[in-house]
């Protein structure tokens, strides 16, 4: 029961189930973009949900955006994507984790 459970979440080697959401700030979206979709790809089955915010109208798209990231699976994949994610410029990263 736990296995089913825990595929949405992010489990380590000693048992332990979190929530791991990751924010990504993206400054100089026009620049960064390139780099943070590559990363996202690189690292996408550790990604169970992404979701990206910006604001935009008719008249107005921002430089910058948000994105939020759910993990899921194994904490080594989780850590791996921190790291790579942290290398890239413009980007502010911030981590929520949430013990189950």
């Amino acid at each position: 029961m736990l296995s089913v459970f825990a595929r949405n979440f992010v489990t380590d080697s000693s048992g332990s189930v979190k929530n791991v959401i990751y924010g990504l700030q993206v400054f100089g979206r026009q620049q960064h973009a390139v780099d943070v979709q590559k990363a996202l790809t690189e690292h996408g089955c550790a990604i169970g949900t992404r979701l990206g915010l910006h604001h935009t109208d008719e008249r107005y798209c921002a430089p910058h955006g948000l994105i939020l990231c759910q993990m899921t699976g194994e904490a080594n994949a989780v850590n791996n994507f921190e790291k790579d994610i942290a290398k890239i410029n413009g980007v502010q990263l911030q981590k929520m984790e949430f013990t189950l």
